[in-house]
């Protein structure tokens, strides 16, 4: 496995990328919302990258007493504000980023939270019966990543989704938890210092079902990573999608705070540059062979490991992320258009492909990938490449 040298690599970049993140939220709470600002540890680069806090900045206009509510659970109890203003959304629950839910109000409406030490989000509203909901019982074993119960409509709105509300965002958490969980723990087990570096930059994990849509992850939330379930819902699937995800998130956060790594302009087509029929820009094209690298060494560790799960979907998986990483590499890493920092990150890619390669080649050359789809798709997998006797389940 190789994600430990490519993980140092970028380490630098990415502490540099989320210093400057972070340095942008302190300046627009020191500007929009200054007593607010006040309460906060300044020098807490972890306070100020709150999730909920991009979604606001990303809209364009932001409320001192929306930001008294994101950051309310980053201050010492001694500073918190007795009272906050909140909105509820369509089903009367009010978000306390850090803290959870209130859940049980009126929807749509104003109202005002008072602090209460006893409560296990911080606040109520002396309003009864209302349940509160704390983000740590949705916390994902042991591991520092909560997985959001309900929906946030702050972070749909802010990545386009009209009516704030992904498609099975309120069911997909409850059935889909158990594996999330264990997938997790497995990545935490095979691949230490990937999990870690996941869990560094990654506070929320959303779930939702929509066939017509992509797992991602954005700027426009940095640290959540929205995980599509249409696609899969086995364990290898929620490896190889947390490392995806959570891999788009870290390089975010390495490409904002690494010099310059290519000479032409970032949102400059594939097409432009190789003329094939390609119109994915260059920032994008990176961001895939760095996560499609990470994805091949997570799945890598799972195999190499006595985890009861299914192998011949992880190695279908792995299989199908090697020859995309490989294709991408055949057509961009030849290209003049790298600094030395890029390329650095295009030798480091290179190196960890050839390493797989060795190990996984023959594998590669026998699978038939015909029909799949952009996203993998395992019916299709096993539909074309029958399952071994010696991976058969009994």
């Amino acid at each position: 496995m190789t994600d430990h040298q490519l993980l140092d690599l970028i380490a630098p970049s990415v502490e540099q990328g989320q210093l400057r993140f972070a340095d942008e939220l302190r300046r627009l709470v020191h500007t929009d919302a200054p007593e607010t600002f006040a309460r906060l540890d300044f020098d807490s680069d972890t306070t100020f990258l709150e999730p909920l806090a991009f979604a606001y900045a990303a809209r364009g206009v932001i409320s001192p007493a929306e930001l008294a509510v994101v950051y309310a659970a980053a201050m010492t109890p001694e500073k918190r504000p007795g009272r906050l203003s909140a909105t509820t959304d369509a089903d009367g629950r009010v978000f306390l980023p850090g803290s959870g839910y209130l859940a049980g109000l009126p929807p749509g409406s104003q109202m005002e939270l008072v602090r209460e030490d006893a409560s296990p989000v911080g606040y109520s509203c002396g309003r009864s019966p209302i349940q509160a909901i704390p983000l740590r019982a949705w916390r994902l074993g042991d591991a520092p990543l909560s997985l959001l119960a309900y929906p946030v409509a702050a972070l749909a709105n802010a990545v386009g989704v009209a009516g704030g509300r992904l498609p099975g965002v309120d069911i997909a958490p409850r059935t889909h938890r158990p594996t999330l969980t264990t997938a997790l723990r497995r990545l935490r087990d095979t691949s230490s210092e990937l999990a870690a570096a996941t869990c560094g930059v990654v506070r929320y994990v959303v779930l939702f079902d929509d066939p017509a849509r992509n797992s991602f992850a954005t700027t426009a939330a940095h640290g959540v990573v929205f995980l599509n379930v249409a696609h899969g819902t086995s364990e290898a699937f929620f490896i190889e999608d947390l490392v995806h995800q959570g891999g788009h998130v870290l390089f975010t956060a390495a490409w904002n705070g690494s010099e310059p790594l290519v000479t032409s302009a970032p949102d400059t087509s594939i097409g432009e540059l190789t003329g094939e029929e390609d119109h994915r820009s260059l920032e994008v094209a990176l961001h895939g062979m760095f996560t499609q690298t990470l994805m091949v060494d997570a799945l890598e560790g799972l195999l190499g490991s006595d985890a009861d799960v299914d192998r011949h979907e992880a190695t279908g998986r792995l299989l199908f992320a090697l020859l995309r990483l490989g294709l991408d590499l055949r057509a961009l890493a030849g290209l003049s258009i790298y600094t030395e920092a890029g390329m650095r990150l295009v030798r480091e890619l290179i190196s960890a492909y050839a390493a797989a390669a060795v190990k996984f080649g023959d594998s590669l050359l026998a699978a038939d990938f015909a029909d799949q789809p952009y996203n993998f798709d395992y019916a299709v997998y096993q539909a074309h490449n029958p399952v071994p006797r010696s991976l058969a389940r009994t």
